[in-house]
């Protein structure tokens, strides 16, 4: 049988509470877990996926932990240093381009070397049924013009002028310059920015301007 004992009041404190039972003895005091910091029940899952990404599950919830550092935003001059950089490479080859296509374009028209041929009345021992075959040609940067008679020994060649391309192209075209009554003859060189060199008809050849 549990017997009970009173705790006396203090002489210097007056109360009128009715005194408090308290439990004694060793074998009758039991412990309560209220006394004792209890660790809360966890079914949490934790676990790291094939990517490296830390997850820990627990319920409802789903907590990932990224290791990697935060993508770092780029100032808006990197941007502007791309942009230029792009048009760079834009215009380099678009330079590249069309200077390929403008050679391709001559191939097709004036073959390889360039080659320019045509039919003319000169007035050098021809006539206008047999007109001088003419053949204007760039060999490796010297432009040269062939005049060919039906009397080989009539036939001319005449070195006009040398360039720093072997590919610069040359036309041929003929009208009377100086008014004499004599076809001159106009060698045009280069294609887009070109000049012109005229050489003047003697009746027998042409000469130089």
């Amino acid at each position: 049988m549990r017997q009970q004992q009173y705790i006396p009041q203090r002489a210097s404190r007056t109360s009128t509470a009715t005194p408090r039972p308290v439990q004694q003895g060793a074998d009758d005091l039991e412990e309560d877990d209220m006394y004792y910091p209890q660790r809360m029940p966890s079914s949490a899952r934790r676990y790291t996926t094939t990517q490296g990404q830390e997850v820990i599950e627990q319920g409802n919830k789903k907590i990932i932990i990224h290791h990697e550092l935060p993508p770092k935003k780029n100032h808006w001059v990197f941007f502007v240093g791309v942009a230029f950089f792009v048009m760079i490479i834009g215009w380099v080859v678009f330079t590249l381009v069309g200077n390929w296509w403008q050679g391709k374009q001559a191939d097709w028209k004036y073959g390889s070397p360039r080659t320019f041929q045509t039919d003319q009345f000169v007035g050098h021992s021809d006539s206008p049924d047999h007109p001088n075959h003419f053949i204007a040609v760039d060999l490796n940067g010297s432009i040269e013009v062939l005049e060919l008679n039906a009397n080989p020994k009539l036939d001319h060649i005449y070195v006009i002028t040398t360039v720093p391309d072997p590919n610069t192209p040359i036309t041929l075209s003929f009208t009377d310059i100086n008014h004499d009554g004599k076809i001159d003859m106009l060698a045009t060189i280069g294609t887009g920015t070109t000049y012109t060199v005229v050489l003047l008809n003697d009746g027998k050849q042409f000469k130089p301007q």
